[in-house]
Formats: C-alpha cells, structure tokens, sequence
C-alpha cells in the first residue's frame, strides 16, 4: 500500500488552474522528487501535502490518514525551503532545540511540564547532538548562523526539520541558491541522510541533474499536470512525451510526415526529408501522422558502418564538456542533430562525417 497517495488534485485561482487533477504514489522512505519547470505547480503540490493551501478538490492521505481536514500543525510534515529560517541571534544548537519545543511545548501545561522534566530535557539534548552529526553539523554546536556557510545553513535547516520526527519531509527547492560545486556536495549528504534516517522525502526542482543524482523515482510535471512518473533510467531513456524529451537531457527531435517502405524496411521520413530506418517488428507502435522521434546523441555512432542507418553530417560546431565532446551538425536536409564522442577524436569544424544509428534507439513519442 502506498504511503503517501495523491488523488485527483485540483488547485485553481479563479480560471487559472495550477494543478489539473493530478494523481501519484510515494512509497514509505522513498526519495521521490517533483521535477519540472518554474510555475509548472511543483510548490503548490507540497503546499496543499503540508495544509499551507487547500485544493479545490481531491484527497490526500498519508500512512491511510486523510489529510483534508486536519490543519498543518496537526499534519507532521516538515518543511525545509530554499531560504533557512534560521534565528540569527540563536546558536546552531538553539535553533534546532527551539523547533523541537515547538513541538514539545503546545499548551501551558506543557510548558510549566517542559520546565519542571529535566530528564526529559537532557534526552532531548541528546537526541540534538545525534541530528547534528547526522547532519555532519557535530563541530558548529555553538557557531551562530553568520559564521556558517550557505551549505551548513542548509544541513542546519534539514536537522530542524528531522529533529520534529516528521512522518514525511518536504523539500522546496533547497539547493537552489548554492553554487554548482556545493550543490553536488549537498545532493549528496541529502541522498544519505535520507538513506540513514529511513524517512520519506518530496523534493521539489527544477534542475534535471539535481533530480537524476538524488531520486529513486521522479515524477515530471508541466502546465500543472503529471506527465511521466518513473526511474531516472526509464525518464532519460523512455520519455513518454517531446516535452520530456526535450526537457531532459540533450535530444535529437524529428518530425515525421510521411511513412515509406524500402527493401522491406519501414523509412520514417521528417517534413525536411530526412530519413531514419524503423524495427518493422514495433509496427504496432507507430502513431497517426505527424508524429516525433527522438534519438539520444549517445546512441549515434562514428564507428559501426550500416548500409540503411548512416547520416551524413557537416559538424557546425565543437564543444568540450568534462572531457567530452559534444558535437553539433547539420544534415543534408538542414535540420541540427547533436552527438557526443571522447576527446581523443580530431574533428574539426567544416569536417563532413557519417553518423550511424540503430533501428532500436529511435523512440516513438507522443506530441
């Protein structure tokens, strides 16, 4: 049974709709993110998980609890965005013991309790110690939060959040003001702190490599609506739309208008005239025309001849990337495709070459 079910949300402000009935499952310590483009409804989705905003309709239900009518405080669902929140004039440690009074301190009773129970209060102290080398926080205890870095910030805030014992963990763009060499640091202690604490994570963004680094499954939203909810692998390598397609990754898009029949071989044939050999044996996949195929640059070849399969390519430009050349061109027929090769090979620009391809990499995709 699924943890975490979302069904059929829907989040309008007058006509303008955010969320259009979106539905999907998180698994119990899941690391599940919500990957999409800004404004496509990703914050809205946690917002109305957390009880910040209230749906028009649907359900929400964690753990078999429907949430619809609790109030946020109620919910436990911790929240960690991409501005800290931190208490300037608090040490790292006070900032995480004040969010677990909060917590512990809801009522006077509770308070006048809180005061008088210093057992519990040292097992508390604890349990802070505990969360802060979880966090790999254990050598700023007493640091104030200007004497930290934007990364230790952040940790600061995740372990604010986990001290609460939150039954699921919502992430907002947390990443999202660092800088490149930091977030990969980041990317990396979240995925397992994560792993350690066995909690269930939403993580909101927009950056597909962030996504691909840290997730278990992603689901992709655009315009408000889900469109795929998979693996990494099969997002990257089986995306179901052209948006996906084209959103994640680098991609060669073709638009095919017509269907020919070569030597017993199915020719898909893009509105400029190129064409690309199709398996025959995935007939039964092909589409109404117009439709869109897709071919990954890494599954263009330079190396295996075919008689059908070949592209004649003159290179427009040479880019290198992390040891790697990324190869931009031009076919025949005018149309731009994009392939990647190690550094060793010696292209220049100007050059003519021929790119290979198999009938299996083409992927069929809907509009």
């Amino acid at each position: 049974m699924p943890y975490l079910e979302i069904k059929n949300l829907h989040k309008s402000y007058g006509k303008k709709e955010i969320l259009k009935n979106i539905s999907f499952d998180v698994s119990e310590g899941e690391l599940f993110t919500i990957l999409g483009p800004s404004g496509s409804g990703k914050t809205t989705i946690i917002n109305c998980i957390s009880g910040v905003t209230d749906p028009n309709s649907g359900e929400i239900l964690l753990d078999n609890l429907l949430l619809d009518n609790l109030p946020t405080n109620e919910r436990n669902i911790g929240l960690v965005f991409q501005e800290y929140s931190l208490f300037d004039n608090l040490t790292v440690r006070d900032n995480i013991d004040f969010a677990l009074q909060a917590k512990i301190r809801k009522t006077l009773p509770d308070i006048l309790k809180w005061k008088l129970l210093k057992k519990e209060r040292y097992r508390f102290q604890n349990e802070i110690e505990i969360i802060l080398k979880k966090v790999d926080l254990k050598d700023h205890f007493n640091k104030y939060p200007k004497q930290l870095s934007g990364g230790e910030k952040q940790r600061v805030a995740l372990a604010r959040a986990l001290i609460q014992e939150p039954k699921l963990l919502c992430l907002d763009e947390p990443l999202a003001a660092l800088d490149k060499n930091l977030k990969k640091e980041l990317q990396k202690e979240i995925k397992r702190i994560q792993r350690e604490t066995g909690k269930t994570f939403i993580y909101i963004t927009h950056d597909q490599t962030e996504a691909f680094t840290i997730s278990d499954r992603i689901a992709v939203i655009n315009n408000g609506e889900i469109i795929q909810v998979d693996t990494p692998k099969n997002i990257y390598e089986f995306p179901k739309t052209k948006f996906i397609a084209n959103f994640i990754g680098d991609n060669n898009l073709f638009k095919i208008e017509k269907i020919e029949n070569q030597d017993n071989k199915l020719v898909f044939v893009t509105d400029k005239g190129a064409k690309f050999v199709f398996q025959e044996t995935n007939k039964e996949e092909i589409p109404q025309l117009p439709f869109t195929i897709c071919l990954r640059p890494e599954k263009l070849t330079f190396k295996e001849k075919r008689l059908y399969n070949n592209l004649k390519v003159k290179l427009n430009d040479i880019i290198y990337l992390d040891g790697r050349i990324k190869i931009v061109g031009g076919l025949t027929t005018g149309e731009e495709i994009t392939t990647m090769c190690n550094s060793e090979h010696n292209f220049s620009k100007g050059d003519t070459i021929n790119l290979y391809y198999s009938e299996k990499d083409i992927l069929i995709l809907n509009q």
